[in-house]
């Protein structure tokens, strides 16, 4: 894939026009609420589009400029309606001449121009950012109704839909004014009209008029999805595997305060089938029947950092096993801040029922570390011809670990091991026990283009793996069979034996460095996620254990200091009486009678007679005492 954004000349010849209702001040492309877009939607709308070239189409909202360049590529004449004055002129400056830019809403475009009729309409971001604080106070299906009414019969529509429902809206630590705020301006979240599932966004779109013939569930951020998989896929129970790990990982991407990582509550609906019904955002396609079975990737995933480098990889399941359909680099299109630098203006304040400005809330958080530096890169063709659909290593051995299972855990890290060690000891490949897979008795990878930008050792590399399963199992809490007293080095180390490798101090500090520059890459662009409720919950019920340890081994200090000093004061009060025993024998008159004996006989010259004397009495002494 190539860079988006230089794929259509840009040459600023635009036609800017407004229809009735435009904001001013107003942006939907400058903030925290992102345009549609990202490597995966775009890869996804590609292979929609197809080869077919269309006469006149038309994008409804805020949209990337990678998303309007493939529209572009593939019509006659392209029109663009925001409903931000300065969204349209900004865009009118890097547009070609055969885009028409109207800055106003749906409900404008659908009065000023009636009779307007277009063979492609898009509204990838949804029907919510379409409408303007001057347009009449529509419901979902009022609006949903004023788009399709856009397309002309037999013409290609595509729509989008948040669901509320979705895991990372469940899981959202903001409370509601904060997660839905005046960016919308209208409270489609209430509307009973609003889809609550796939079907009645079918439902909706069908008891208008228009004939549905492909329906996508989007994963990741509503907007920018990260992974977005054909309905049919996502409807039936599903093992942990590559595509589960693909979802965990788009949730992740949102950057929202989280009460609890969303892993264990996707993990759930996969097995149950109700991935689709959990899912961040659904597309619905009307019009003719897709050319092609399938036209459309069953699977398309972006594997990258979350700047929009990486991989997009498309795939399908079939007898078990994923199926490689096509891997291409993804290369992030410049955003239109980036192209037209200028400050976001202040957004403009919703007037509540008493007339008075709504002031927005403070944030809710601190802010969050900065991302760290992108250290890893993909390469497409690292990536297998197919590749198990079953569990990955990972979620084996944390399963194992579990259940106390030590003698499987380590037949299992003997094959890793082999598997590090097929590399080979100059190997750029990443090694990742969440990318690898049981296929019969051999532990095999092919799902990752994840490269380093150095090579390393198959040690450093099985040494870097392990450190980061270290950060899944004991970072999380879960269950395992080790003492407390050897998580961490002693941990690992105990682990690369199983594997076959002998770790000294400098492969585990190696590993833990190549371990934090692979999580560091894979954060990379994103609001690193917070620290969770629950495990702000697990450590402070840990800090307390700890606490009550401590407290304790200090009782028992205290206790032996209170012997030690009771023993102290013993031992000097008997100084002090010995002391006081010797001062009184040093005054008696037998001390000195003595003292004068043994000084007469030194003047006299017989010293040595008195010390013969006394050594003469000890031995006698002693043999009086052995008889």
């Amino acid at each position: 894939m190539t860079d988006s954004t230089e794929s259509v000349p840009m040459g600023g010849t635009a036609v800017l026009g407004l229809v009735t209702g435009e904001m001013q001040p107003w942006t939907d492309y400058r903030g925290d609420r992102r345009p549609a877009g990202g490597p995966a939607l775009e890869a996804w709308l590609v292979d929609l589009l197809g080869d077919r070239t269309y006469r006149h189409a038309l994008i409804v909202g805020p949209h990337d400029l990678g998303i309007i360049s493939r529209v572009v590529e593939r019509s006659d004449r392209t029109t663009l309606v925001v409903r931000g004055v300065q969204d349209a002129q900004d865009l009118v400056s890097v547009l070609p001449s055969t885009v028409e830019v109207l800055a106003g809403p749906l409900d404008g475009l659908a009065s000023d121009r009636a009779d307007g009729r277009w063979d492609l309409v898009l509204a990838l971001a949804g029907v919510e950012r379409t409408l303007s604080t001057d347009s009449a106070d529509l419901s979902w299906q009022a609006a949903l109704r004023l788009l399709l009414d856009r397309a002309e019969p037999g013409s290609r529509v595509v729509v989008a839909a948040d669901n509320t429902f979705a895991i990372g809206n469940t899981l959202d630590a903001r409370p509601l004014q904060r997660r839905f705020g005046d960016e919308e301006w209208l409270p489609f979240h209430d509307d009973e009209t609003r889809p609550g599932s796939i079907d009645s966004f079918v439902t909706a779109v069908r008891g208008l008029g228009a004939e549905v013939v492909l329906t996508t569930v989007g994963l990741g951020p509503a907007a920018q999805p990260e992974v977005l998989a054909d309905t049919t896929v996502v409807s039936v129970p599903l093992q942990e595997g590559w595509l589960v790990a693909r979802a965990v990982h788009a949730a992740r991407a949102s950057g929202r305060p989280l009460l609890a990582d969303p892993a264990e509550a996707i993990g759930a609906a996969a097995r149950s089938g109700q991935l689709a019904a959990t899912a961040d955002s659904w597309f619905v396609v009307a019009g003719p029947a897709l050319a092609g079975a399938p036209a459309v990737a069953r699977v398309v995933a972006h594997v990258g950092p979350y700047d929009g480098s990486g991989t997009v990889v498309r795939a399908a399941p079939a007898d078990g096993r994923w199926t490689l359909l096509g891997a291409t680099e993804a290369v992030p299109a410049r955003s239109l801040a980036d192209l037209v630098p200028r400050p976001a203006p202040e957004p403009a304040r919703m007037p509540p029922g008493d007339g008075q400005g709504f002031e927005p809330p403070e944030p809710l958080l601190q802010d969050l570390p900065e991302p760290g530096p992108v250290l890893l890169g993909t390469e497409p063709a690292r990536l297998a011809d197919s590749w198990p659909a079953g569990p990955d290593v990972a979620t084996i051995l944390v399963r194992l670990a579990a259940r106390d299972d030590v003698p499987a855990f380590r037949d299992l890290a003997a094959r890793i091991g082999s598997a590090a060690r097929r590399q080979g000891d100059a190997s750029t490949q990443v090694l990742d026990l969440g990318d690898l897979w049981l296929d019969g008795d051999q532990v095999v990878g092919g799902a990752s283009p994840w490269v380093r930008r150095a090579p390393a050792s198959a040690a450093e590399h099985l040494a870097a793996a392990w450190w980061t399963f270290h950060d899944l199992l004991v970072g999380a809490q879960r269950r395992h069979p080790w003492p407390p007293w050897m998580e961490g080095r002693d941990l690992v180390r105990t682990w690369l034996a199983m594997s076959g490798v002998e770790a000294d101090a400098r492969l585990l500090d190696t590993g833990r460095r190549l371990a934090d520059e692979a999580a560091s890459s894979r954060r990379a662009a994103l609001v690193v996620r917070p620290l969770t409720v629950r495990e702000a919950l697990a450590d402070r019920d840990r800090a307390l254990h700890d606490m009550a340890e401590l407290k304790g081994h200090i009782f028992g200090l205290e206790r032996t200091l209170k012997f030690r000093d009771a023993s102290l004061k013993s031992r000097e009060e008997t100084i002090r009486r010995l002391r006081g025993e010797n001062v009184e024998w040093r005054s008696s008159r037998l001390f000195r009678t003595g003292r004068a004996v043994r000084s007469t006989l030194r003047a006299a010259g017989l010293g040595g007679v008195l010390r013969r004397g006394i050594k003469v009495g000890g031995m006698i002494k002693r043999r009086l005492r052995r008889s």
